[in-house]
């Protein structure tokens, strides 16, 4: 009874040490306060204590159960854990409840558990470090100063030794982000009749037009690049509707290409962003949007000296094409069923074949080829079959979408995908002389 007591006196003084600090906004220089937290898994003890980990370089990852790319970014955490398991200590913090969470896993066999100590229903740490979105990373030195409130991109073999040996590395400090619809001054708007403006991204400030709240804002871009606003002008003025962000539909012949080719170091990413990225809007009373389109390419040709155009270029192509008789492939008959989807990493789903049953060929060839054009080419169906079709494929298969994988099973119906040249529309971006 008297351990009972003392266990309950115990945890009540946890309770108030950390309802007392609750309200303390931390900031980079703060020593952390020694909290204690009960709601943890992946631990050796109910209770989790950061000074359990003095001595060792703390990185705090906040995540959220819809967070994807936190997802996916699960077994790297996990092997850098392992690779510097004497000096470091990375704890996943999350808001949902411990049994909200452990149910997470349970449902989603393809997502990575990692072996890290979890605190599940935070509320305190969320107050103490108040950020916008997640991933969001708090980095905390071996004598529990807080060194750094960031992106979770900085948390990588490079950076984590550099830090251990001192040399602080430029590490960009989580900004928060105010949206806006515009950045016109409100109180002039019932004065104006026409405005494009053009500026710079910036992650403090970020224009979040909501689609028609406005019938008067023609066009509204965000975060986009002049190769993506030259992308999205041509595919809505094509006759066609043809999308040219897909592979293989936009040829580079302006000097400066490099430029806007994402950086492979994922650090220099947000700075990459902030020197090639744009926001556009256009405003105008009496518009229309093929309109607005027109004078964006008006706008973009006067700004960076560059000019679109579309023209039939020969381009690679993954074709289908047949390698023997179709029988196999012809349908048995039955009821038709669909169930040919890809599942991501949060999905509940488990289906371990996808299948498409007594559907026509063509429903066939072109949810491949949306697939293949979202991924990797151009795709063009050269089999001619006015039959209903029957296609399985295993559920892990179509899920990963590896090519070489694809066509295994498109042989075993005597259908292959083979690499061609093929005349397309390609939208042809170039400097003005």
């Amino acid at each position: 009874m008297i351990y009972k007591n003392l266990a309950t006196l115990f945890l009540f003084a946890c309770s108030f040490s950390n309802e007392r600090i609750n309200s303390q906004m931390l900031k980079e220089g703060d020593q952390m306060p020694d909290l204690t937290f009960q709601h943890v898994s992946n631990y050796s003890s109910q209770n989790l204590r950061l000074s359990d980990f003095k001595g060792k370089l703390v990185i705090l990852d906040f995540w959220g159960h819809n967070c994807i790319s936190c997802v996916e970014a699960f077994p790297e955490i996990d092997m850098l854990q392992k690779e510097f398991s004497k000096d470091i200590q990375i704890i996943l913090v999350n808001p949902e409840s411990r049994e909200k969470t452990d149910l997470f896993f349970k449902k989603r066999v393809k997502v990575f558990k990692p072996n890290l100590p979890m605190i599940s229903g935070d509320t305190l740490l969320s107050n103490m470090f108040p950020h916008q979105g997640v991933p969001f990373h708090v980095w905390i030195d071996r004598n529990g100063k807080i060194l750094y409130q960031t992106d979770g991109v900085y948390a990588n073999p490079g950076t984590i030794t550099k830090v251990l040996n001192g040399e602080h590395n430029n590490i960009e400090k989580r900004v928060n982000t105010s949206y806006v619809q515009t950045f016109i001054n409100e109180q002039y708007k019932p004065q104006l009749i026409y405005y494009s403006f053009l500026t710079r991204y910036d992650r403090r400030h970020r224009l979040e037009y909501s689609e028609g709240s406005d019938s008067n804002v023609l066009l509204s871009l965000q975060c986009s690049s002049p190769v993506g606003m030259f992308q999205a002008a041509f595919s809505a003025l094509s006759d066609q509707k043809e999308d040219f962000v897909k592979p293989g539909r936009t040829l580079l012949l302006f000097k400066d290409t490099a430029r806007y080719r994402s950086p492979e170091n994922n650090e220099m990413f947000n700075r990459w962003l902030e020197n090639t990225h744009y926001d556009y809007q256009l405003y105008w009373t009496m518009g229309t949007k093929e309109e607005g389109y027109r004078i964006l390419l008006e706008d973009l040709a006067r700004q960076f000296k560059l000019k679109g155009s579309i023209q039939k270029r020969k381009v690679k192509c993954l074709a289908l094409v047949k390698t023997g008789n179709l029988e196999s492939l012809r349908t048995k008959g039955g009821e038709v069923k669909r169930r040919f989807v890809r599942f991501g990493l949060r999905s509940e789903a488990q289906d371990s074949i996808r299948y498409l049953l007594n559907v026509p060929f063509k429903m066939f060839a072109d949810r491949l080829g949306m697939l293949i054009e979202h991924y990797y080419a151009p795709f063009v169906n050269e089999v001619k079959m006015m039959e209903n079709v029957d296609f399985r494929i295993n559920g892990d298969i179509l899920d990963t979408f590896e090519i070489g994988e694809i066509r295994k099973v498109l042989r075993s119906y005597n259908l292959d995908l083979v690499e061609k040249t093929e005349k397309l529309n390609v939208l042809v971006i170039e400097d003005i002389n």
